[in-house]
């Protein structure tokens, strides 16, 4: 039944099972992420107005929950989702923090959702906000009064500006990757683009058929230590581009020498060829460098 809805209704059958997926940091979540990526279905950042508490379809994609990012719980959800109905969707960014103010919602919540792009069809600068969030929260504290209840004179005080930030697309996808646990909005290697082309890198998803010795070059996902019975000890590195994800297994010898750039995140560059032993296809490093370092 489960393989029928999958070819079915993708949208509903992904949305299901991400929700079983305990959090990004459980490989299968990413997993599912990749291989929808492969099915052209999108995941859609967090939206301030129209994010729930589970994944909704949305756009012909899956949106993104505002309770799976970090800092968001349940308790923090359902006063958004309370505020939302009660009066409306949030106009701009002070409006939400004014609006959530009484409600207990700190700084770092805030930045959070910022990060996250709960704001992004609200403002086109997710630094901006970050760097106006304490006048934000300032200009809500001036409307209300010590108890809590809305100043009768509100309609007299303006917000404030929007301080300019400037955006560094690198960093804004860091802090995505810490909020929801994934980049969404982008990929860092588009922006290694030169370098990638200098040398010679081969997709994920071509390299996994080749049959020649190729470079590819890959966000570390996450790494499997593994002792061997002499002892010695390897490595099976997951690595993802814009195009997949694929599995690379380091011998003793090049792990001794690498394992100090074999770190969750990295940009690395791997040089070496699939291999096929007992029907399983494995790709195997030569070499493995940082790509900055090249």
């Amino acid at each position: 039944r489960m393989a029928w809805l999958k070819v079915h209704y993708p949208l509903e059958f992904y949305a299901s099972i991400l929700e079983t997926s305990s959090s990004t940091d459980d490989t299968k979540f990413n997993e599912y992420v990749s291989e929808m990526k492969n099915r052209d279905i999108k995941v859609l950042l967090p939206d301030i107005n129209l994010s729930g508490n589970t994944f909704l379809i949305q756009e012909g994609g899956l949106l993104y929950p505002l309770t799976s990012i970090s800092n968001i719980n349940e308790l923090l959800y359902s006063k958004i989702a309370h505020e939302r109905e009660t009066n409306g969707l949030f106009t701009d960014f002070f409006d939400f923090v004014t609006r959530l103010y009484p409600y207990k919602i700190n700084e770092n919540q805030i930045l959070k959702l910022i990060d996250a792009g709960a704001f992004d069809k609200m403002h086109d600068s997710r630094e901006s906000m970050r760097v106006s969030t304490k006048s934000a929260l300032q200009y809500a504290e001036l409307n209300y009064d010590e108890t809590g209840q809305l100043s009768i004179g509100i309609a007299k005080i303006l917000p404030p500006t929007m301080l300019l930030g400037h955006d560094d697309p690198l960093e804004n996808l860091a802090k995505e990757k810490e909020a929801i646990g994934i980049m969404i909005s982008d990929n860092p290697l588009k922006y290694k683009k030169d370098l990638l082309d200098v040398h010679g890198v081969t997709l994920i998803k071509e390299g996994k058929m080749s049959e020649e010795e190729i470079t590819l070059c890959g966000i570390i996902k996450n790494k499997k230590i593994i002792h061997t019975k002499k002892g010695s000890t390897m490595a099976f590195v997951k690595i993802f581009d814009e195009s997949g994800e694929m599995e690379v297994i380091i011998f003793p010898e090049l792990y001794a020498n690498v394992l100090s750039i074999l770190e969750k995140n990295n940009i690395v560059l791997i040089k070496g060829r699939n291999e096929v032993s007992r029907g399983e296809r494995n790709f195997l490093a030569r070499e493995v460098s940082l790509l900055e370092e090249e």
